[in-house]
């Protein structure tokens, strides 16, 4: 297991982040966002999903637990596995 850590300065950097990072991932893998509330999380998960192609508002699925996204060019299941 590899364990990286990123620092961004603002919500832009974060989503920026993650449309670079949605263009390597490949193919079925499962990344694990660690970080307090507020971190920034749902925030860089929204740039996946941009640069994933989905257009649909990706919001926390803190009450809902999970939320999939299949309108891009790849599936984005976001779980939140606080509880």
């Amino acid at each position: 297991m590899y364990k990286l850590e990123l620092i961004t300065h603002n919500e832009q950097e974060t989503i920026d982040l993650g449309i670079r990072f949605s263009q390597i991932l490949p193919n079925g893998i499962t990344i694990l966002l660690e970080g307090d509330l507020g971190a920034g999380k749902t925030t860089f998960v929204r740039g996946l999903a941009k640069g994933l192609g989905i257009n649909e508002k990706v919001q926390s699925p803190t009450f809902n637990i999970m939320k999939v996204y299949f309108d891009g060019d790849r599936p984005l299941i976001h779980i939140d596995a606080y509880r």
